[in-house]
């Protein structure tokens, strides 16, 4: 039995990888667009006339020994 419409397994592969590779560039590009979070919030605080900085919830003391500071929110200044 024989397909009319058959496709080799080396063009599907391929095709199969190009059509991911597209599909992951699209998506880092995409993210590429978005603001940080300090861009964010500079542009919050900007629209406020104030200057926007990304200040630590925690005190120093709670995440003394970790690698970084934890998360951290939006202050207006």
């Amino acid at each position: 039995m024989t397909s009319k419409h058959f496709i080799p397994l080396g063009l599907r592969v391929m095709l199969g990888f190009g059509v991911f590779v597209a599909l992951a560039s699209a998506i880092m590009y995409g993210a590429s667009l978005l603001p940080s979070p300090e861009q964010g919030c500079r542009e919050h605080c900007a629209v406020l006339g104030k200057s926007g900085t990304m200040v630590p919830i925690y005190r120093w003391e709670q995440t003394a020994g970790m690698h970084g500071t934890g998360p951290a929110e939006c202050k207006c200044s």
